[in-house]
């Protein structure tokens, strides 16, 4: 409204020019499926997604868990999680527990 044109005329950013802005796409795949998990247990359980989850396992190959560790607060965060482990397997996996 102030300034001429319409953004809606821009073209869409080419892939090259937001790659170095785009992160991990193993690493946000994988975050997600934990958090559905977690939501999954709330949800379950008929609770609030505010819901605190008192310990979280969660179980991975190596390079997965490494790459989901880097993002351990995040995690934390947005999952409502007191206490989370980390466990070596086959399949990326969690077991969460509703706090009382």
């Amino acid at each position: 409204w102030w300034q001429s044109g319409s953004v809606h005329k821009q073209s869409w950013p080419k892939q090259t020019e937001v790659s170095d802005l785009a992160g991990d796409a193993n690493l946000y795949r994988e975050l997600g499926a934990v958090i559905a998990d977690i939501r999954r247990v709330k949800t379950d359980a008929k609770q609030s997604m505010k819901a605190r989850i008192s310990q979280a396992t969660v179980t991975a190959p190596e390079a997965v868990l490494a790459r989901i560790q880097s993002a351990q607060i995040d995690l934390i965060s947005a999952g409502g999680i007191d206490n989370i482990s980390w466990q070596h397997g086959d399949a990326l996996s969690v077991l969460a527990v509703l706090a009382n």
